[in-house]
């Protein structure tokens, strides 16, 4: 049977199979062993599938993370290359004005 964690520790089979391991029959015994052996491979490999999921869960996550960084330097980016053409305007329109204003004093 392929059960889940959940569902063994809800039904407490566990308890029951544990105690028949004790029993008298031999061949019983075995059923017991090979039953728990099942359910430790099966678990493992639920264990190992969860574990996986989560590193891809993860990868992606980062992958976002990343992207979204990259979105918002662009963004940055773009606004630090807005603001350089207009203090640049502004420094030469304002660089003007202070010749001009700077020559009728001399002069």
């Amino acid at each position: 049977m392929h059960l889940l964690v959940e569902t063994l520790k809800a039904i407490e089979i566990g308890r029951t199979v544990n105690a028949l391991r004790k029993h008298n029959s031999n061949h019983i015994q075995k059923l017991v062993r090979a039953l728990i052996k099942g359910w430790k491979v099966h678990l493992s490999a639920g264990v190992k599938r969860k574990m996986l999921e989560e590193v891809l869960d993860a990868s992606k996550l980062e992958i976002a993370k990343w992207k979204l960084h990259e979105g918002y330097q662009r963004k940055q980016n773009a606004m630090k290359q807005q603001m350089i053409k207009t203090i640049d305007l502004h420094d030469i329109l304002k660089d003007s004005h202070e010749k001009e204003g700077s020559k009728k004093k001399l002069g």
